[in-house]
C-alpha cells in the first residue's frame, strides 16, 4: 500500500509551555474516485465532511478535536511529514453544492478563480475551525484536507 501523507500536528500553548502532538495518517487505498456528470468525486468511508466553500472543488476533509490544558493558547500549527502521490491529471473535481434541506438548489459552477489557477486548493492542509472553552474545558478543532488539488498547471 502507497503512504498518501502523513502530518504530524503540534500545538504550542503558551502559559504552560506544554506541546500536543498528534498525528495523522492516510493511506491512497481508503479513497475512492468515482464519476459525477463530466466531474469527479473523491471520498472516503472515514469521512462525510468536505471543503466548504460553495463553487471550490469538494474535498474530504477530517476533523479532529483536541483538549487543551485550561489557559493555554493555541500558537502554531506545524505540518510535516508530507508524502505527495499524484491521483490523476486533467481531472475536474465537482464543485461543492449548497446545503439546503427543504428545497433543490440551483447547481452552482466551479468558482473560476480557483478552477483556472495553478495555486493548489486548499492552500492549508490544516486550518483550527474552532477555538472554545465548553464546561471549563479548552477544546480547539482542526480540520484536515489530505489532498492539494491543483486544476490548471502550465506546461
Amino acid at each position: 500500500m502507497k503512504k498518501l501523507f502523513s502530518v504530524i500536528l503540534l500545538f504550542a500553548a503558551v502559559l504552560t509551555f506544554a506541546q500536543v502532538t498528534h498525528s495523522f495518517t492516510s493511506q491512497l487505498i481508503d479513497f475512492q474516485v468515482t464519476a459525477e456528470q463530466t466531474y469527479k468525486v473523491v471520498t472516503n468511508q472515514q469521512t462525510n465532511n468536505f471543503t466548504a466553500e460553495e463553487g471550490a472543488p469538494m474535498l474530504p476533509v477530517f476533523t479532529k478535536s483536541f483538549v487543551l490544558p485550561a489557559g493555554s493558547t493555541v500558537t502554531d500549527i506545524a505540518v510535516s511529514n508530507q508524502d505527495q502521490v499524484l491521483l490523476d491529471s486533467g481531472i475536474t473535481l465537482y464543485p461543492v453544492q449548497p446545503a439546503e434541506w427543504d428545497s433543490i438548489p440551483a447547481f452552482v459552477p466551479p468558482a473560476s478563480a480557483i478552477y483556472n489557477s495553478s495555486v493548489p486548493f486548499p492552500q492549508e492542509t490544516v486550518v483550527k475551525s474552532s477555538d472554545v472553552t465548553s464546561l471549563g474545558y479548552h477544546v480547539v478543532t482542526l480540520e484536515i484536507c489530505p489532498f492539494k488539488y491543483i486544476p490548471h498547471i502550465n506546461t
